[in-house]
């Protein structure tokens, strides 16, 4: 079997490989999976061996075999490889699973004909995008508004790797809640960013509006997950001190905000 994913919408690409996959594992047993990145910096002629190779040599304990291949170069793919790939279509136990940004060059036009299993991802737009961002904050277990949705895709526009970020944040920020806080979800995280990246002049304000309108504590929680390295160290000293008894939230939050 073949199976191609192509189109720019790489969120909803990974979804869906992340669903394939998923699917595969439960009803195959003995199932091999294998990821090959075509077309990178490195010798792609190396990689599409490296993936024939996997798929040619079955061992013992394997009953099928899933190859993942991430085409980011159609250049990358030679004749023979193109006659392997549509070849491979007709073998037992092996699927294909390709996944591009573009649609494919003539010469491999029988990635998007029967029998392959194709589908296509375009950037959501006007009352698709609406509905993805409500059905994305259900799962993470919130309420969305039009008018909170309408102000997300008002900042992120259709991007929805950046979407997602924002709503998990967002969940993280209130755990269990199904409800949302009467500041919308982009301003909190405007200053969630603003504490995590600016420089004091531009914390201070930041802060003081995160304590106005939301509970210390949940700032400092969602500002802790968004930092990275020395700085995240410096919130897990916090934490312990705030946990001791010696700080509380807010003064963690001031004397991060003043450095």
């Amino acid at each position: 079997m073949l199976i191609f994913l192509y189109g720019p919408d790489s969120y909803l690409r990974e979804a869906k490989v992340r669903e394939i996959v998923r699917g595969y594992r439960a009803k195959r047993s003995g199932l091999s999976i294998g990821t090959f990145d075509i077309g990178t910096e490195r010798d792609p002629e190396g990689v599409l061996a490296e993936a024939r190779a996997f798929a040619r040599n079955i061992s013992l304990f394997e009953s099928a075999k899933l190859v993942i291949l991430r085409i980011s170069s159609y250049a990358a793919i030679a004749k023979d490889d193109a006659a392997w790939l549509r070849a491979s279509r007709e073998i037992e136990g092996l699927s294909l699973l390709l996944v591009a940004d573009t649609t494919p060059p003539k010469a491999l036009s029988f990635l998007v004909e029967a029998p392959a299993v194709v589908q296509e991802f375009e950037f959501l737009s006007g009352e698709d995008l609406r509905r993805h961002i409500v059905r994305e904050a259900a799962l993470r277990g919130m309420r969305f508004s039009d008018d909170e949705a309408s102000r997300l895709r008002a900042l992120h526009g259709s991007d929805l790797w950046a979407i997602a970020t924002e709503l998990d944040m967002l969940a993280l920020a209130d755990p269990g809640s199904r409800a949302l806080p009467s500041r919308s979800p982009a301003d909190f995280m405007r200053m969630i960013q603003a504490l995590s990246r600016g420089v004091p002049r531009e914390k201070i304000p930041a802060l003081f509006r995160l304590t106005q309108d939301n509970d210390p504590a949940k700032a400092f929680n969602v500002l802790a997950a968004f930092l990275s390295g020395e700085k995240k160290r410096l919130m897990a000293d916090y934490d312990v001190m705030i946990k001791r008894g010696t700080l509380d939230y807010e003064t963690a939050l001031l004397d991060f905000a003043i450095r």
